[in-house]
């Protein structure tokens, strides 16, 4: 078996990229990624974008120019991975996380509510947003564990107050300390999991 030697090997890959710029029929996107996200470092271009822009301009750019410009026109970072522009995006993400970078930069009061629109989007991040906006109040709510007050829970709530059951001295130093604490030992019954003895075998 002959072994395919790099000159073969960068033709082949040559013919590979005539073969997809040449299938485009209205817009090409040619991208490549730009930070080594392992270490942390920008990546150099490689030779075959070079080669497409010297078949654009002409020319072959200097890997510096093309870096640069390409950091400008993505305006992506490990930060965050969207385009400034939602106009430029080439997908959905990008396009939704332009949307935010935009609106965070507004004035929150003139765009109250223009990205209610991914709540109806995805399940999954209506439920996290509600779910962190309820655990960012000041006050207790049902995110954090605690039952709402209403007509079917009221008199279960009340039959745990302090005047109706008794409490161990313990518990009550718990009460003390952290009324949260207390809730979830006393009333729910929560506790550390014990780690089981291991057994104990002879040889027979």
């Amino acid at each position: 078996m002959d072994q395919v030697g790099q000159d073969e090997r960068g033709q082949a890959e040559r013919l590979l990229l005539r073969l997809g710029v040449g299938a485009a029929t209205e817009r090409l996107w040619l991208s490549y990624p730009r930070i080594e996200i392992a270490e942390s470092r920008p990546r150099v271009p490689s030779f075959y974008a070079l080669d497409v822009m010297r078949a654009v301009t002409g020319r072959i750019p200097n890997h510096e120019d093309l870096q640069a410009s390409a950091a400008e026109e993505g305006g992506a970072g490990l930060a965050w991975p969207s385009p400034a522009s939602p106009l430029v995006a080439i997908d959905g993400l990008e396009h939704d996380l332009a949307v935010l970078r935009e609106l965070f930069q507004a004035d929150g009061a003139k765009v109250r509510g223009h990205a209610h629109y991914l709540l109806r989007l995805n399940d999954n991040l209506r439920r996290s947003v509600t779910a962190g906006g309820g655990g960012a109040r000041s006050q207790w709510t049902a995110f954090d564990g605690i039952t709402r007050v209403n007509s079917l829970t009221r008199s279960l709530l009340d039959s745990q107050r302090l005047g109706e059951r008794a409490y161990s001295l313990s518990a009550l130093q718990k009460f003390s300390a952290c009324p949260y604490q207390f809730l979830l030992s006393a009333i729910y019954r929560l506790q550390p999991a014990e780690e089981p003895e291991p057994l104990q075998r002879l040889d027979p």
